[in-house]
């Protein structure tokens, strides 16, 4: 039973590549007209980055906290 399913086993090794070899590949190129479409120059990008820096920046300088509460012993 082992060597069977050894035999079985390299047969399946051997045959894989000559299985895909053999299959043709049936690609067709589709036209892009658009493809940077997302890409742009990335203003808006920035823009996001340096509103989150103010936003940031702000509530970092706002924060007080509260350092001139008294503490109990």
């Amino acid at each position: 039973m082992k060597t069977f399913l050894a035999a079985t086993a390299a047969f399946g090794l051997v045959a894989s590549p000559v299985t895909a070899q053999a299959a043709e590949a049936a690609r067709e190129s589709t036209p892009i007209n658009a493809s940077e479409r997302f890409a742009g120059d990335g203003t808006f990008l920035y823009v996001v980055i340096a509103a989150v820096a103010i936003v940031a920046g702000i509530l970092i300088l706002s924060d007080d906290n509260n350092n001139d509460l008294p503490t109990s012993p």
